[in-house]
């Protein structure tokens, strides 16, 4: 990621979040280099599918969907989940 090379970071991201589905930093990252390229509906796609195992957990999961939803102009979903992510973590 440090690197940028985002089509690297898809695949490593792919690979171990099928492989280890609990470590949710696979998730997140895959995610977000599929935003980085441009790919926001995929993006939205992977963290969905994430969300069976770290929804209950992952604030970050969340803001990110958040952000995706926001970019796909689906602004009250985006808010519901802006809103889920700032009650699991108060940073946000």
């Amino acid at each position: 990621m440090a690197a940028r090379q985002w089509g690297k970071v898809v695949d490593v991201g792919r690979r171990l979040a099928e492989a280890y589905p609990e470590t949710e930093h696979a998730w997140i990252g895959w995610a977000y280099a599929l935003r980085e390229l441009g790919r926001i509906e995929e993006a939205r796609a992977v963290l969905l599918e994430a969300e069976a195992h770290h929804g209950r957990t992952s604030a970050v999961l969340h803001y990110n969907l958040a952000c995706y939803d926001a970019l796909l102009g689906a602004l009250k979903s985006a808010r519901a989940r802006f809103a889920k992510a700032c009650r699991m973590e108060k940073r946000f």
